[in-house]
């Protein structure tokens, strides 16, 4: 098998991730370094696992439909898994959410002979609208500078709120609610503009941006190319 993978129970957190690529193993995600610390334990769940990639139900956290209150990236992030059926490369876990009843089966599959990952999350018994979506997350700093690329964009914008407190010792570069449409060319604060293709960049700030892929694609994807680690990691999504 070219791909081995571990899931966290707690939080269903994917990762670590190890993808064989001839004769060398490459990691593409990164993992929390206080993961495994005595200082974790005093976290939620979402922080004390953060690693890989996780299911988010709602994305976010807060009010998501008629005055329920999420914790941070929903249940799926926060809550026990329990590990069901599995096989030669893949994993079955379900949770029971109780905020918004329902049932989430994860289906973690790697197959013979490739480089992919699959991950099919269904879910039964809900009621109402949700923002689904996926938290990835790549090391950039093992794996050096990354080139990042997406499918067209419909829309995209940065975040319409402070995302950093200067007071407490953080700080964004982008302008606030700030429209673009593609990402070599996104405003700052300070009036220039910036690329966003490259990372790490504008050290010692944090930024949050939204990208919406347009509707009319067969599906969205996202890839980061690691020149000096000679690989590329992508993700394709169904967009509907």
């Amino acid at each position: 098998m070219n791909v081995t993978f571990d899931i966290t129970k707690d939080g269903g957190q994917l990762g670590p991730v190890k993808f064989r690529l001839g004769n060398r193993i490459v990691e593409p995600f990164s993992t929390a370094p206080w993961c495994g610390t005595p200082g974790a334990r005093k976290l939620i769940p979402l922080l004390r696992e953060l690693r890989g990639d996780f299911f988010c139900a709602p994305f976010g956290a807060g009010p998501a439909w008629r005055g329920e209150v999420h914790p941070p990236h929903g249940e799926p992030a926060n809550g026990r898994w329990k590990v069901g059926k599995s096989g030669p490369g893949q994993m079955t876990a379900t949770l029971e959410t109780r905020i918004r009843p329902g049932r989430i089966t994860k289906i973690v599959e790697a197959r013979e002979g490739e480089t992919n990952l699959y991950q099919t999350h269904v879910l039964e018994g809900f009621r109402g609208s949700m923002c689904l979506g996926h938290h990835a997350m790549l090391d950039f700093l093992r794996n050096g500078p990354g080139r990042i690329s997406t499918s067209r964009l419909r829309l995209a914008q940065v975040l319409p709120a402070p995302f950093e407190n200067p007071a407490a010792g953080g700080y964004s570069s982008l302008k606030e609610g700030a429209w673009f449409r593609s990402l070599e060319k996104v405003p700052m604060a300070n009036g220039g503009m910036t690329d966003l293709t490259r990372f790490p960049a504008r050290e010692g700030f944090e930024d949050l941006v939204m990208l919406h892929h347009r509707d009319a694609d067969d599906f969205a994807w996202a890839a980061v190319v690691f020149p000096g680690k000679n690989f590329v990691w992508f993700s394709l999504k169904n967009p509907l």
